[in-house]
């Protein structure tokens, strides 16, 4: 509902601006005044939109300041009107990502809007906006690939298993690493969980990426989470409907981590349409426990075969369910490694 009714007050703003600004000129309006650093939004002479916000320079003396990129433009402005602040103008530069911009700056303002003190807004705003650049700078107008999107619902099937097990109430969503190129999605103190996904209806392969991905030198336990869907249109469960599920389902204090690693995925609610007919169908669900002879490549198996690196390959499903663990076996673990 809050961020309903937001979006709902942009449009008016927007369009209040506009007919300010029909014969020219410079316009601004304050939003979410009662945050503790101040946020505008506005429009120049020739309809560009864009975004302020400000803050003491005695609460952001010692932070460190954005810069531009890909996508965003950010430029420091000189404005005595705002007495001994310091002003930031944001505005998109690539107009493909126009539809983007309200979403951009109301996922801003959310950040901002959280934190009593003005230095923490401060710090949250910057952080929110490096976390867009980099979504503009290696995301596509078509949204997710079909790889990406399989994951990313077996990662979020995984966070809800999480969150059913009581499991998150110790590790938070810090253990969520697979947004930010971890070696294993689900990293704890003790174990890791690597999650996997395969669509064909026999001879079940699982691709694994990397060496390091069922390399557990640095654990206790390393497990693997396998999910087997089959896809279809229009029926089963859509991305959409698991990211909301996750949503519903996580703790409240846990829900900028969630949205931070939705982000750095390539996943925006601006883009949902692109998500709503595709649906996924749990076929079967697996655990298992890498350990002593799993099929599997590892760093030290390539040290035998100096200059081979980088690796890529299958395993099959049906091999790996001699190393099979139940389910409770394996979050007992998690939720000690969690609680540690």
């Amino acid at each position: 509902m809050w961020s309903k009714i937001l979006a709902d007050n942009f449009a008016e703003i927007w369009n209040s601006l506009e007919k300010k600004n029909r014969n020219g000129g410079y316009q601004q309006r304050a939003i979410f005044t009662a945050a503790r650093i101040d946020l505008y939004l506005g429009l120049e002479a020739n309809d560009t939109r864009f975004f302020i916000f400000a803050a003491r320079k005695s609460a952001v003396a010692q932070l460190r300041t954005p810069a531009s990129s890909t996508g965003i433009d950010i430029r420091k402005l000189d404005r005595p009107d705002y007495g001994e602040k310091i002003v930031y103008r944001l505005t998109l530069t690539d107009q493909a990502y126009i539809e983007f911009f309200d979403k951009v700056v109301e996922d801003i303002c959310r950040r901002a809007s959280a934190h009593d003190s003005e230095s923490v807004a401060y710090t949250a705003t910057i952080n929110r906006i490096a976390e867009w650049q980099r979504f503009f700078a290696k995301n596509a107008l078509g949204g997710l690939s079909e790889e990406v999107r399989r994951g990313l619902f077996g990662e979020l099937s995984f966070i809800r298993e999480l969150a059913l097990g009581n499991v998150l109430e110790g590790s938070g969503l810090a253990c969520w690493r697979g947004p930010f190129g971890a070696d294993q999605d689900f990293q704890f103190r003790e174990c890791a969980v690597e999650v996997k996904v395969s669509i064909s209806a026999q001879n079940q392969e699982i691709i694994v990426s990397s060496e390091r991905q069922l390399d557990g030198r640095s654990y206790a336990h390393l497990y693997l989470y396998h999910l087997a869907l089959a896809i279809r249109r229009n029926s089963g469960e859509t991305l959409n409907q698991a990211v909301d599920s996750v949503r519903r389902s996580i703790p409240a204090h846990l829900t900028e981590d969630f949205e931070r690693g939705l982000l750095e995925v390539g996943y925006v609610d601006a883009q949902r349409d692109l998500y709503s007919e595709e649906g996924y169908i749990v076929r079967e669900t697996n655990y298992f426990e890498v350990r002593d002879n799993f099929p599997r490549i590892t760093e030290t198996d390539l040290h035998r075969v100096p200059g081979v690196g980088k690796v890529r390959y299958a395993i099959s499903v049906p091999v790996c369910k001699s190393f099979a663990v139940a389910k409770k076996q394996m979050f007992d673990v998690l939720g000690g490694s969690s609680r540690g």
